[in-house]
């Protein structure tokens, strides 16, 4: 697989947890600086399978090794789409070194 990035992402880190008025847990993100990707439908069904979700809502992104993006970040585009990284980013390191990871878009944003 090469890298062929077409899309900058804004990256937004967890920066604090916290408690609201009926228990449920808050997480508070902040902005980290933007991420350049190669942003791709995911279309493997066994995949879609695996985290259940439909056809339109799972992506996936290749981007370099050296960048920075954690399991827990959330991945903001220009058009208004916040995505979710889901399982876990997987480093590739035989003949070109690169990184994935499967996105879901949030709902309502």
């Amino acid at each position: 697989m090469i890298h062929f990035p077409d899309k900058i992402l804004h990256r937004y880190t967890c920066t604090e947890e916290s408690v609201d008025v009926y228990g449920a847990t808050t997480l508070e993100y902040e902005y980290a600086g933007d991420v350049l990707v190669d942003f791709q439908n995911e279309q493997n069904k066994e995949i879609r399978e695996a985290f259940g979700v439909a056809k339109d809502n799972l992506y996936k992104i290749y981007f370099d090794e050296d960048t920075i993006i954690h399991d827990s970040d959330e991945l903001r585009d220009d058009e208004g789409n916040t995505y979710i990284i889901i399982g876990e980013i997987r480093e590739y390191t035989h003949f070109h070194n690169y990184k994935k990871a499967n996105l879901i878009r949030k709902r309502g944003g």
